[in-house]
């Protein structure tokens, strides 16, 4: 009875070793980092970002900010479906304190800064709906508001945002 446990324990490492499928291999995709375009940037970063199955690029509410607009931009967006997500890139953003904070209508309401996509391509985040970062790479930055997969709630609602230095 033990040579066939062996045997079979044996036979099922020896199959998933030589597995060939391609469900755990990754193709190369276009990194952020290498391109300047913001919407480049954005359109990048979902294909290669593991959320694109739950949030398509088709459901982003884009939007651009020259950092020349701050010390204080405030702005106003509505999300009309669960999967909906805002996507922010604040273009040519110097050393300095960034302030990011967001309201919602439902004071209930899933939502977050779900990332911050640095210019050089790396990522941070999850946040929770207010985020204050010191900003030390001088470049473009991506901002995704979304709603916490790993919490129940809507995200659907009126949506308030202000970007402070």
């Amino acid at each position: 009875m033990k040579k066939v446990f062996f045997f079979s324990a044996f036979f099922l490492i020896a199959c998933a070793c030589n597995n060939t499928s391609k469900l755990g291999s990754s193709e190369k995709m276009p990194s952020p980092k290498s391109e300047t375009n913001p919407d480049s940037l954005a359109e990048n970063y979902f294909l290669i970002d593991s959320s694109a199955a739950i949030l398509p690029k088709e459901s982003t509410i884009k939007q651009t900010i020259a950092a020349s607009n701050l010390p204080v931009v405030n702005l106003h967006k509505t999300i009309s479906d669960d999967n909906q997500s805002v996507w922010l890139t604040i273009t040519d953003l110097d050393a300095g304190q960034l302030r990011i904070r967001i309201g919602h209508s439902n004071p209930e309401a899933n939502i977050r800064i779900s990332r911050l996509v640095l210019p050089d391509g790396n990522t941070e985040g999850p946040f929770g709906r207010e985020l204050l970062y010191n900003v030390s790479q001088k470049g473009n930055y991506g901002i995704v508001i979304s709603r916490n997969n790993m919490a129940s709630g809507s995200p659907v609602g009126d949506l308030s945002i202000t970007i402070e230095r």
